[in-house]
């Protein structure tokens, strides 16, 4: 049982204890903040630098693209195109028979009509091989248009109608051209040659048209160019 003065006695001893610990415990709390407020300095300091070093990737993309816009190659216009082209031709001989598997088989080669032959003969011959196709392309520049052209077909003399009748394609047109002015050229690769001009030859359905006394060449050369005004 407590008296009145052995209850005075314990709580002068309790309250002292009381404010003690409770002191210790803010003391604590305080710690624990700071090393909180600490912690999440660095974190924000971190985060400033990821975002500072992202924006610097996305300026250098950026100007990367920008420079990519700004090329003096941009611009560039491709086109394409081709025809699908079937012959049948009937040819009559009337000295001698014509030699099988030869370039007269598909076109009309003055050279291979038969002469002096005993007799007279008639063929038939049917390809596709005067199909074509071509890419081109045309790409200003600050120093003028630079073109190119490539175009094949499959007129060659090789294939085979005991087995399927398949030909190689071969090039006819491959080159670079370059429009330096309004009225000069130079061109690198393989195109008609200068020494006949297609512009004379008329417009026919068959594939050469006039052959007599025209020679047609195709050749690998670089060609400089100039209107005269």
């Amino acid at each position: 049982m407590f008296t009145k003065t052995k209850l005075a006695l314990a709580t002068a001893v309790m309250l002292p204890a009381m404010t003690f610990s409770t002191q210790s415990l803010a003391a604590a709390s305080n710690e624990d903040l700071s090393a909180k407020i600490e912690m999440l300095e660095a974190q924000l300091a971190k985060l400033q630098q990821m975002v500072t070093q992202q924006g610097e990737k996305q300026k250098a993309i950026e100007t990367t693209v920008s420079k990519k816009v700004d090329s003096p190659v941009s611009g560039m216009k491709l086109t394409y195109g081709g025809f699908v082209k079937v012959d049948a031709i009937s040819s009559s001989y009337s000295d001698g028979e014509r030699a099988s598997s030869a370039i007269g088989d598909d076109i009309l080669v003055p050279s291979t009509i038969p002469v002096a032959g005993k007799s007279g003969s008639r063929r038939f011959d049917g390809h596709a091989k005067t199909s074509r196709f071509w890419f081109k392309t045309t790409t200003p520049t600050t120093m003028g248009n630079v073109n190119t052209h490539f175009e094949m077909d499959l007129l060659t003399f090789d294939g085979d109608e005991r087995i399927s009748n398949s030909d190689h394609s071969r090039i006819r047109h491959a080159y670079l051209k370059w429009d330096y002015d309004d009225n000069s050229s130079l061109l690198l690769g393989q195109s008609w040659s200068t020494f006949m001009s297609t512009m004379v030859l008329p417009e026919t359905a068959e594939f050469i048209g006039p052959t007599s006394g025209v020679i047609f060449n195709r050749q690998t050369q670089a060609r400089w160019s100039h209107k005269l005004s």
